[in-house]
């Protein structure tokens, strides 16, 4: 049977070789670019997604490739006091039997087209989706090039502004969270600036900033997030300027000051969140990732999120497909197996998007009292404060879907 996906990044990518690995063989994917690449800097990988990469036989690669840091700093924006320590690589092995991966985002995709390729899953350029059509248990996917495809079951993988999610619910858009960014790598061999060798997070009323090593080389990646009320844009990425991002952290200490200063020019990027859909499903359309769930990225979970549908979305789809092959059931079977699915995984991922909204908040404190709590319980609470935070996320961590 055909199963046919929309989208050419890191969730539609891990669909694709989980199926293949559930002995799915019957796979096209459609990306709407005319070249490939993954948009975006560096992007840190947490036990879940590792544990994905391990199964898929990418463990090697991923260790060759990314960087693994040590324990983690929380500081203060405003005068670079440290707060506490965040867990370290090394806690997250000993707990889980997986580290923790920082990895440049081209890297990450790059390794998984490698993995494609090596199995001749066919990627078709510039096929943007238009529309779909159902009848008899069959998809039509429309493209905007005047083409059409057929398959068996339709996976959108399309990500923020997902063609397919508008079509399936059209009341419900993603909606601007409030929150936007600055992202940049920074080369710290040409910075002579103390290199930072490790995770760590700057936070202030309204803003922060986080900055770790990326790949086996000098490169920093630089997240800048701020609050910011209102999104006037038309478009979710748009041009800035370095003065714009030096200003939205003026007053804090020269640390910050300095890798702004060294930072490249960058977009300013808007988040927008996908609230919670009632199904992720239609007939035999299904939506993964930012597709279904958009969400903040301040648990470093979005890309980790797509990719534990991808697993899923698969065990779920090869089961029922074995059936459908055997007699047991019929094609009718496919919506059912969507639906188990969403109903795996719903829960899951608003927890995500819950617990990245408690983190954005934690580092945001907008009133001197509260901050002056957190900060002086981090303080006071030592080796005790790393280790609740760690724990704090181990329904998460443990697992992988």
């Amino acid at each position: 049977m055909k199963i046919a996906i929309a989208g050419a990044g890191v969730s539609g990518l891990t669909a694709a070789l989980a199926l293949y690995e559930k002995g799915e063989k019957e796979i096209q994917l459609y990306e709407r670019a005319a070249k490939l690449g993954e948009v975006g800097a560096g992007i840190q990988l947490a036990p879940n997604a590792v544990r994905i990469l391990y199964q898929l036989g990418l463990g090697d690669d991923l260790a060759k490739m990314a960087h693994s840091a040590g324990a983690g700093e929380l500081r203060r924006a405003g005068d670079n006091q440290l707060l506490t320590n965040l867990p370290s690589s090394e806690y997250f092995l000993k707990r889980y039997g997986l580290p923790v991966y920082q990895i440049l985002r081209t890297d990450l995709h790059a390794m998984l087209l490698s993995a494609l390729e090596d199995r001749q899953i066919e990627i078709q350029l510039d096929k943007e989706l238009a529309e779909t059509q159902q009848s008899n248990q069959e998809v039509q996917i429309n493209f905007a090039d005047g083409t059409s495809a057929n398959a068996d079951v339709l996976i959108g993988a399309d990500g923020v502004g997902s063609i397919l999610s508008a079509q399936m619910f059209p009341e419900l858009p993603p909606l601007y969270a409030g929150v936007a960014c600055w992202r940049a790598l920074l080369d710290q061999e040409k910075t002579g600036l103390t290199p930072i060798e490790k995770v760590t997070v700057w936070a202030d009323e309204g803003r922060h900033l986080v900055a770790y090593p990326v790949g086996r080389s000098s490169l920093l990646n630089l997240v800048a997030v701020i609050r910011k009320d209102h999104w006037e844009y038309p478009h979710r990425v748009v041009p800035s300027s370095k003065a714009q991002w030096l200003k939205s952290f003026e007053g804090c200490c020269e640390q910050v000051a300095a890798l702004i200063e060294h930072a490249p020019e960058s977009d300013l990027w808007g988040f927008f969140e996908q609230r919670r859909l009632p199904e992720w499903h239609k007939d035999n359309q299904v939506l993964i990732g930012d597709a279904a769930h958009a969400m903040l990225p301040n648990l470093a979970q979005g890309a980790a999120q797509g990719m534990e549908d991808g697993v899923v979305l698969a065990e779920v789809l090869a089961e029922v497909l074995a059936e459908i092959r055997s007699g047991v059931t019929g094609p009718a079977g496919i919506e059912t197996a969507l639906a188990k699915f969403y109903a795996r995984r719903s829960e899951r991922v608003s927890r995500v998007q819950k617990g990245a909204h408690w983190n954005l908040d934690f580092f945001h404190q907008s009133s001197s009292p509260k901050i002056a709590l957190r900060d002086g319980l981090m303080r006071m609470g030592g080796p005790f404060t790393t280790s609740v935070i760690a724990r704090k996320y181990d329904w998460l961590y443990s697992t992988s879907g």
